[in-house]
């Protein structure tokens, strides 16, 4: 058994979403081969807190201080008490709001925030200093990982490089487009 672990944490609904793509299963993979001797990089779907005893037993089940990687989309459905054992199980919580909507950071139980670019973690940042002024603090630390390329694209083969052809996959809510720019990349809505 590894004495350390790296658990990537993502919502079971989620499962083939982009964000959970990226951010859970290709970031496993990517680290896995250049973590340390005795450590370890898995996944695991977090069940539903529509039955608040399968994710306690889940936690219950997490090797104790593991460090637990949380996708946006399973941050959501963290039960508190799920929270509170983890924490109780030494395991270290980190939460990747990718491009999520930041004004919603856990205020409890989170030891690190992790943010995807450094405008994100200049906006947590913010928030967190906000938050205390106002008398709400939000715990934990702000991280910084940067958004990773899909690992997918790589397999695609060099393009013919007679122009750049910028474009945006994602939905357009979720991206702030100065309007020099928009008018100069093609947007795909990918948004669910």
């Amino acid at each position: 058994m590894p004495a350390h672990e790296i658990v990537f944490v993502y919502r079971r609904s989620q499962f083939k979403h982009g964000s959970t793509t990226m951010r859970a299963h290709q970031l496993c993979r990517q680290l896995a081969p250049h973590l340390p001797e005795g450590w370890r990089a898995s996944l695991s779907g977090l069940p539903t807190p529509k039955v608040p005893l399968l994710q306690l037993l889940w936690a219950r089940r997490m090797k104790s201080g593991a460090a637990l990687f949380v996708t946006k989309h399973a941050a959501k459905k963290l039960l508190p008490e799920t929270l509170a054992l983890l924490h109780r199980r030494r395991c270290v919580v980190c939460i990747d709001y990718v491009d999520g909507d930041l004004r919603n950071m856990r205020a409890e139980g989170v030891d690190i925030h992790l943010a995807c670019s450094l405008a994100g973690q200049r906006e947590m940042e913010r928030l967190q200093a906000e938050g205390r002024a106002a008398g709400r603090p939000i715990a934990g630390r702000v991280g910084l990982l940067f958004h990773n390329v899909d690992s997918r694209l790589l397999d695609i083969g060099p393009l013919p490089g007679d122009r750049l052809r910028c474009a945006y996959f994602g939905s357009v809510r979720r991206a702030f487009l100065p309007e020099a720019v928009a008018r100069q990349v093609t947007v795909l809505d990918a948004g669910d």
